[in-house]
């Protein structure tokens, strides 16, 4: 892969981003389970390239790399309404009786 189709795959991805097609807690919901899905389905081939770029045992892998990403996306998922839900914010009281509401949204890449 050169950087020109480097180049053009991120350009896709951050035209996709600019879409608004994954604002929905569906479609990060299910992106989610897909990447859990990949890294549970290629933990030997993970593991594999770990050793070899940075000298990791296979247990050290699962345990302080791969485990640890799939543990980290299972609570995701768990949590992933609670997060995306609008909280209530305080409002000062020179604006009572007004209520303010903090609704979370994808953080935009930083390119």
């Amino acid at each position: 892969m050169n950087s020109q189709e480097i180049g053009r795959i991120v350009a896709a991805q951050k035209d996709f981003f600019k879409s608004g097609r994954t604002f929905p807690v569906a479609f990060r919901r299910a992106a989610l389970e897909r990447l859990k899905k990949v890294l549970v389905q290629h933990k030997d081939e993970l593991a594999t390239a770990l050793r070899a770029d940075l000298g990791k045992s296979p247990a050290e892998s699962y345990m302080c790399e791969i485990g640890l990403l799939i543990s980290e996306i299972g609570y995701m998922l768990k949590h992933l309404t609670a997060f995306a839900a609008p909280r209530r914010a305080k409002t000062p009281l020179a604006q009572f009786p007004e209520k303010a509401r903090c609704a979370p949204a994808p953080m935009a890449p930083f390119w």
